[in-house]
């Protein structure tokens, strides 16, 4: 008996599959060697589905738009983000995989700060940090909520 599946449900399968195989192979989906004091098992968090800022990809708008190819979804958010509005927006051009997807995210003139940080320092996640709370990336300043995001893992791995 054959399964078909969609082109959608294969992408974003072969996406979980693929991000979940790479951040495994760099040593980034465990916090044993960045000083955790619990294994990320151990507090059910999946860090291949948490962005380096720690915002959990499943509920961004801009990832579910772009996993479902909706361009429709990408306008409505453009727009509501204020970036349809920018002279050099073109929608083709405003997506996102999830920044630990090799195509990563793509917001034209909101390049991220966090992103190639995490990467440099080799954490998954920001909360992994131990420099973060004093950490003055754009982002934070843009979006200070943000840091709870941030606080609330740090707290989940007992780094706080």
């Amino acid at each position: 008996m054959s399964t078909k599946k969609n082109r959608r449900e294969f992408l974003k399968q072969s996406l979980t599959l693929g991000t979940s195989l790479s951040i495994g192979s760099l040593g980034l989906a465990s916090c044993s060697n960045n000083r955790c004091s619990k294994s990320t098992a151990d507090i059910g968090i999946d860090f291949s589905r948490i962005a380096y800022c720690c915002i959990n990809c499943d509920d961004c708008p801009l990832y579910k738009a772009t996993i479902d190819n909706d361009d429709k979804a990408k306008m409505e958010i453009a727009k509501k983000w204020g970036d349809a509005e920018k002279p050099s927006f073109k929608l083709k051009d405003y997506y996102c995989y999830g920044c630990k997807d090799k195509r990563s995210c793509s917001i034209p003139g909101n390049e991220c700060t966090v992103r190639p940080c995490a990467v440099k320092k080799g954490f998954a996640t920001c909360a992994q940090c131990p420099d973060f709370e004093a950490c003055d990336k754009e982002l934070w300043k843009k979006y200070p909520t943000m840091r709870d995001g941030v606080r609330d893992i740090k707290a989940k791995l007992g780094l706080t």
